[in-house]
């Protein structure tokens, strides 16, 4: 089960995907994790994370957090039936896959044959999410609203508008959070 959150920069989709993460732990009396994709390199990811942190120790203290900044498909097998996994967020672990090895390569984000494969990547990771025994809570950051600058954010949204409408196609919910209200855009909240 894939239940799909989004919503603006600081819009409250955090807050209420934890929310619904510790609902469906409390009803299912199974394992909660949060999957962590965020790279801590200045201070406000710093003071991001640390807000974070103190939500969900204020929320529960059932969280099994894992930090995984790319790859999340080697962490399939890490969770079992019925568990809560939350994942935030999409639009970071795009991100972070997309310049994995910029250094190297500064201009391999333009190559088409890696847009391509990076594309398949995640939405084999999604397919994965959507078909897996346990409920995935996908957080992503809603970035349409923004203006086009250059070539490279063209091409980041385009991919990212890609993953999001593919999440929404295989989700149960999908859900858009503006300023902290949650607006149903597929599915109902029956958990």
């Amino acid at each position: 089960m894939l239940i799909f959150i989004t919503g603006g920069v600081r819009s409250g989709k955090s807050t209420y995907a934890e929310k619904r993460a510790v609902k469906l732990h409390d009803q299912l009396h199974t394992n909660l994790y949060y999957v962590a994709t965020g790279k801590v390199e200045d201070d406000e990811m710093k003071g991001r994370v640390k807000q974070h942190q103190r939500q969900r120790q204020q929320s529960s203290n059932h969280w099994h957090v894992i930090e995984k900044n790319k790859d999340l498909h080697e962490l399939v097998d890490e969770f079992g039936p019925n568990e809560v996994v939350l994942i935030d967020c999409l639009t970071t672990l795009l991100t972070n896959e997309w310049f994995s090895g910029w250094k190297d390569d500064p201009k391999r984000w333009s190559d088409e044959t890696f847009q391509q494969a990076l594309l398949l990547k995640l939405q084999s990771l999604l397919l994965q999410l959507a078909s897996a025994q346990w409920i995935t809570i996908l957080v992503t950051n809603e970035v349409s609203y923004e203006s086009h600058v250059d070539e490279l954010t063209i091409s980041y949204k385009k991919m990212l508008g890609f993953l999001h409408q593919y999440a929404v196609a295989l989700s149960t919910e999908a859900i858009l959070v503006e300023s902290g209200i949650p607006i149903t855009m597929k599915g109902s909240e029956s958990n």
